[in-house]
């Protein structure tokens, strides 16, 4: 029987700047972000007409800057719930299965898994549903969670976005001119939910909506200025694993320049001029700290799946 494969990059998230309001009656939080992808990517590999291959084969990749046990269920797998969301959304019934070689740590706040379970999405479209719109696509991604639709809009129509409410308000556009950075992945890992809790637990008293206001002045802005990067989420996280503090601290003292955390952490960054700067600046932290760090930078491009057939 022949096999029918797509494969495709799916790219890490940063966010440039993270305001987040007070949680709602049913506990969720609405934000406004600027949210960028990387060029710092999992690979995934869809195959549909393999009957004897793995629901979900997920490995880190031998260059991975740091690796990691793969220690969590399969039904709770994005990529593996993107599979069954779109056969539940479109009827198919036609055998796929999913192989991820990853190279985003999990609990980092790069949104590796909701890549995954875009790309997933994205792959199955072009494999089962060509005609299927975005627009249903993307509802299709509202189910799986927030990021899973930021990350599928970089997958659509690449590049950076103001992202707003519960991550379904996506404008795009913002992505800033190619942006040089240094990525740096302590292992360190930091449960979102937990987070969370800990913002709100250091919250006011009166509730507060987010401020996309201060994000849309900060994306509209004629050039990055790393002193305005904010993350609302930062000290709590920090707070959480007081070691990420005394890591982002140390960074600092290193890089001397502003380390921002990105998510709900643990992965954090650093902007730099160009990109021998960050490549110089990534060395020296791992020579003289242990710390992973690679230098990275910002997407603007769509990434295009690759098919194959194969007997």
């Amino acid at each position: 029987m022949s096999a029918i494969r797509c494969t495709l990059t799916c790219p890490a998230k940063i966010n440039l700047a993270l305001s987040v309001g007070s949680a709602d009656g049913s506990g969720l939080h609405p934000i406004a972000s600027w949210m960028v992808p990387i060029d710092f990517f999992d690979h995934l590999t869809v195959v549909a007409g393999s009957e004897s291959a793995k629901r979900l084969d997920i490995r880190f990749a031998h260059d991975a800057p740091r690796t990691q046990e793969i220690d969590w269920p399969l039904e709770k797998d994005l990529a593996f719930r993107a599979m069954y969301a779109m056969r539940n959304a479109t009827g198919e019934t036609r055998e796929a299965s999913i192989h991820l070689s990853k190279r985003i740590p999990t609990g980092t706040g790069l949104g590796g898994g909701s890549s995954n379970g875009a790309g997933t999405l994205w792959a199955l479209k072009h494999l089962f549903a060509p005609n299927l719109g975005l627009e249903d696509l993307m509802a299709i991604a509202g189910t799986l969670g927030s990021d899973v639709m930021f990350a599928l809009h970089a997958c659509a129509r690449g590049g950076g976005a103001l992202v707003e409410g519960y991550g379904e308000k996506i404008e795009a556009g913002h992505g800033p001119a190619t942006t040089h950075m240094v990525l740096f992945l302590p292992d360190i890992h930091c449960a979102t939910t937990t987070v969370y809790k800990a913002f709100d637990a250091s919250a006011p008293s009166q509730p507060r909506p987010a401020d996309p206001d201060r994000v849309r002045a900060l994306a509209r802005a004629d050039r990055i200025l790393p002193d305005t990067l904010f993350n609302d989420l930062a000290e709590a996280a920090c707070r959480v694993e007081p070691q990420l503090g005394e890591v982002r601290s140390m960074l600092r003292h290193l890089a001397q320049r502003p380390i921002h955390v990105t998510g709900s952490g643990s992965a954090m960054f650093a902007l730099t001029d160009c990109p021998a700067e960050a490549r110089e600046l990534a060395s020296r932290v791992r020579r003289t700290t242990g710390i992973a760090a690679i230098a990275a930078r910002t997407l603007s491009d769509i990434l295009l799946p690759e098919q194959s057939s194969r007997r």
